[in-house]
C-alpha cells in the first residue's frame, strides 16, 4: 500500500494502553493492521495501524526546538520511535528496509526525524488530517484505566523500586510536552522514584 492511500483505521492511545493487544485482536479478525507503523513500504498495514506514537498528530501547536532535540537527538532510543514508522526515509538511506533501531541514529536520521515531526505534529487537527503523511478514514482512541497504564510503564521503564525512570522515557516525555518539562525532571531518588 502506498503512503498516499487512505487506510481504514488508526487506533491511538497512550503508551502502555494496550495497543499491542488491540493490534493482535484486529489481526486475528483478519484485518491487515500493523503495530506502531503506518509505513506501507516496510509493513503490511493496508487496513491501518495501532500506535501510541501516532497520537502525535493530535498534539496542538508545533514542536519546539526542545521537543525536536529530545525526540530526535542522539543517545536515546526514543522509546521505540523512528521516522520509518510513518514513511520510508526521504533523504537518508537508499534502502527503505534499513532499520535505524538496529544500526544507529546518525545526523541524517536526526534531520529526517525533525522534518517528519514538524509535519506530523498536530496534523490531525489541521485541514481534517490532510496534512498528515498517512490518511485514515477513522481514528479511534483506546483508553485503559490510568493505574494499569502506570503499572505497565513502571514494568517497562523502571529497573527497581528506588531507581529513577529510564532516561529514554524522560527524554520522550520532555520532548512531547515541553511546557510541562519541569514536572518530568530528574526524579528524587531518595523518595523512591519508581
Amino acid at each position: 500500500v502506498s503512503e498516499s492511500e487512505t487506510r481504514q483505521v488508526l487506533v491511538v492511545g497512550t503508551q502502555s494502553s494496550g495497543t499491542t493487544s488491540m493490534n493482535a485482536k484486529l489481526v486475528a479478525l483478519g484485518l491487515e493492521v500493523y503495530h506502531e507503523n503506518a509505513n506501507g513500504v516496510l509493513t503490511k498495514c493496508g487496513d491501518g495501524s495501532v500506535s501510541w506514537f501516532h497520537g502525535i498528530r493530535f498534539i496542538e501547536g508545533a514542536p519546539t526546538k526542545h521537543s525536536l532535540d529530545e525526540l530526535c537527538g542522539a543517545g536515546h532510543s526514543r522509546s521505540g520511535f523512528s521516522p520509518t514508522m510513518f514513511r520510508a526515509p526521504q533523504t537518508c538511506v537508499p534502502n527503505p528496509f534499513w532499520p535505524p533501531k538496529l544500526f544507529g541514529w546518525d545526523s541524517c536520521l536526526r534531520r529526517e526525524c525533525a522534518d517528519l515531526l514538524s509535519t506530523e505534529w498536530g496534523c490531525g487537527l489541521r485541514n481534517n488530517g490532510a496534512d498528515c503523511a498517512t490518511h485514515f478514514a477513522r481514528v479511534l482512541l483506546q483508553v485503559r484505566h490510568p493505574l494499569r497504564v502506570i503499572e505497565s510503564l513502571a514494568v517497562k521503564f523502571c529497573t527497581g523500586p528506588t531507581s529513577p525512570p529510564s532516561e529514554d522515557l524522560m527524554a520522550m516525555l520532555q520532548g512531547m510536552w515541553p511546557g510541562e518539562g519541569s514536572k518530568f525532571g530528574k526524579p528524587d531518588v531518595a523518595l523512591g522514584a519508581c
